[in-house]
C-alpha cells in the first residue's frame, strides 16, 4: 500500500510532538511504501527512518521558522532576567490560540506546498498528524477530490474541543465545521488516550475513534542513567511550561523545607530545560528559592534526554482542569522508559494521566518528596515501562482495519 505521512512536525525537530510520527514512519515502512511529507526547516542529511522524507520549499514557511527561532530565542533570553512574574491568568481564562494554533494560523501557509506534494505520491492512504490543523485540512481535502484515496486523521491533541486555545469569535464556529466535515469523511480516526477517543467519537458522527499511544523515540528509550556522585536531589523537568502548568507548589515546599528542615541547594535541585520556559525563573526568584532552580535553556533532544537519565525525579505538569482530562504527551512515555519516580504537579487521581502513571507504580506526590528530602534518601527506582510495541500494535491494527473497508465509492482497497 503507497502511504502519505503529513506530519508538519518530524525528526530532526526536536518538539516531542515530531516522536509520535517519526515513529510511524518507520513502523509502516517495514511492510508498505510509506513517503513522509514534512517542512524543510527541519532538513537533515540522515532523516533516521526508513521512509522517504519529502520536504517541499516554501518561502513562507522559512520565514515563519525564522521567526520562531527567535520567539524561542527571546523567551529563553527574557527568562533569566530577573522581573516580576506575569500574573497567571485565572483558571476559566483561555487564549485565543490565533496564528499559532488556531485560525487564522500562520502554518496555513505550508497549505500548497504539502498539497503538491500529495500530488506527486497519489497515495492509497493520507494520514495526517494535528498538530497544526493544516495537515488535517490538507490532507481532508485531497481525499475529497482523489475519491479512491483513505483519509486517516491523527489527534495527537485536540484542534477545536481542547482546553488550551478557544479560538476567535465565528472563526471558531467555522472551525468547528471545518473539523466534523474532515471527521465524517475520515476512515480511520486515532487519538492518544481513551478520554480522547470518547471526545472525538462524540464529534466524528461516522468512524469509532481508536486508541494509540504516543511511545518514545529509540534514543529516549534508555532504562539506566548513571548518577554522578555528590550530586544533590534533583528534580528534572524537560520541555515547554505553558499558562496551565503551574510549578509553583513544588517551589513553594522548598521554600518550606529552607525554613523547617535547613535545606540548601547542596540537597535539592531542580533542574529545567525549556524553550519557553514562562515565569518559572522569576517565580523562582519571588519565593526566595532562586539557589535552587537550574535554568538551563533550549537544550538539544539528546541533552534533555541525558538529563532525564542523571536525574532523581522526573516532573510532569498539566492542568488539573477537567476539560484537560485525557491529555497523555509523548513526554511521559519518554519519562516511564526511565527507572525514575514521576512527580505529578496538577491532575488529581480522578485524571487519566495520574492513573496512567500511577498504574505503572511510578508516581510520586509532593508530600513523598518532602519525606524524601527530609530523610536525604535517594527515591526508589522503578521499572521501566516501554510503550513502543504497544503502540506499534495498535498501530498495525489500525491500518489492518483500514485495509478492509471499502473506500468512498465504496469499493474495497
Amino acid at each position: 500500500m503507497r502511504i502519505a505521512l503529513l506530519a508538519y512536525h518530524f525528526a530532526p525537530d526536536p518538539a516531542i510532538g515530531a516522536v509520535r510520527p517519526t515513529n510511524w514512519a518507520e513502523w509502516l515502512s517495514e511492510s508498505h511504501d510509506v513517503s513522509v511529507i514534512t517542512r524543510k526547516g527541519t532538513a537533515a542529511a540522515d532523516d533516521g527512518v526508513s521512509a522517504a522524507v519529502i520536504r517541499p520549499r516554501s518561502w513562507c514557511i522559512d520565514l515563519v521558522d525564522r521567526l520562531q527561532a527567535a520567539r524561542v530565542r527571546r523567551r529563553v533570553d527574557n527568562a533569566t532576567r530577573l522581573r516580576p512574574p506575569a500574573q497567571r491568568p485565572p483558571a476559566e481564562h483561555c487564549p485565543t490560540g490565533a496564528f499559532t494554533y488556531r485560525l487564522p494560523c500562520l502554518y496555513d501557509l505550508w497549505a500548497r506546498a504539502a498539497y503538491r506534494s500529495l500530488c506527486q505520491i497519489r497515495p492509497d492512504v493520507v494520514i495526517a498528524t494535528h498538530s497544526p490543523y493544516i495537515s488535517l485540512v490538507v490532507a481532508a481535502l485531497y481525499a475529497s477530490r482523489h475519491r479512491n484515496t483513505k483519509l486517516w486523521l491523527d489527534f495527537r491533541d485536540m484542534w477545536t474541543y481542547g482546553h488550551t486555545t478557544r479560538g476567535l469569535p465565528i472563526l471558531s464556529t467555522i472551525e468547528r465545521g471545518i473539523e466534523r466535515r474532515a471527521l465524517r469523511q475520515a476512515t480511520v480516526v486515532t487519538t492518544v488516550s481513551e478520554r480522547l477517543c470518547a471526545t472525538l467519537a462524540s464529534r466524528s458522527g461516522v468512524c469509532q475513534p481508536r486508541l494509540v499511544y504516543n511511545s518514545p523515540a529509540p534514543a529516549g528509550v534508555m532504562f539506566t542513567g548513571h548518577r554522578p556522585s555528590g550530586r544533590p536531589l534533583t528534580l528534572c523537568y524537560t520541555g515547554n511550561i505553558y499558562p496551565w502548568q503551574d510549578i509553583t507548589p513544588l517551589f513553594r515546599m522548598l521554600r518550606e523545607l529552607m525554613t523547617t528542615s535547613g535545606i540548601t541547594p547542596a540537597d535539592v535541585r531542580v533542574q529545567v530545560a525549556s524553550r519557553l520556559p514562562g515565569d518559572v525563573v522569576a517565580t523562582a526568584a519571588r519565593l526566595g528559592v532562586s539557589a535552587f532552580l537550574d535554568y538551563q535553556g533550549c537544550l538539544s533532544r539528546q541533552d534533555c534526554i541525558t538529563m532525564q537519565r542523571e536525574a532523581d525525579v522526573l516532573v510532569v505538569m498539566e492542568s488539573a482542569a477537567p476539560e484537560a482530562d485525557g491529555v497523555l504527551t509523548g513526554k511521559v512515555f519518554e519519562y516511564l522508559a526511565t527507572t525514575k519516580p514521576l512527580l505529578l504537579l496538577g491532575p488529581g487521581p480522578q485524571s487519566e494521566l495520574y492513573r496512567l502513571i500511577d498504574r505503572h507504580d511510578r508516581l510520586i506526590l509532593l508530600k513523598q518528596v518532602r519525606d524524601i528530602v527530609n530523610s536525604r534518601q535517594l527515591p526508589p527506582a522503578g521499572r521501566p515501562v516501554d510503550y513502543t510495541s504497544i503502540a506499534r500494535s495498535q498501530l498495525l491494527d489500525c491500518l489492518e482495519s483500514l485495509a478492509s473497508k471499502p473506500g468512498l465509492h465504496g469499493q474495497a482497497a
